[in-house]
């Protein structure tokens, strides 16, 4: 009897130290590295002081969602 509450306690610790591996360092998802970038034609817009900036636009195949980036705003 004292070897199966032995056994059980050996089991309980290993799992628990195998779940707080798991949360703690979780596999990292891999990703595939694009083979080119999206193709994508420049518009150029005038801002409220004249002063022109370029817009590019990306076309996506299979677009997921939307993203504006306005770099040093």
């Amino acid at each position: 009897m004292w070897w199966f509450l032995g056994y059980f306690c050996v089991c309980l610790i290993g799992w628990t130290i195998f779940s707080t591996y798991r949360v703690l360092y979780p596999a990292r998802p891999t990703f595939q590295v694009p083979t080119s970038s999206p193709a994508y034609t420049v518009h150029t817009l005038n801002s409220d002081d004249g002063s022109p900036f370029d817009v590019w636009l990306l076309e996506a195949q299979a677009p997921k969602g939307r993203l504006l980036i306005c770099h040093g705003y």
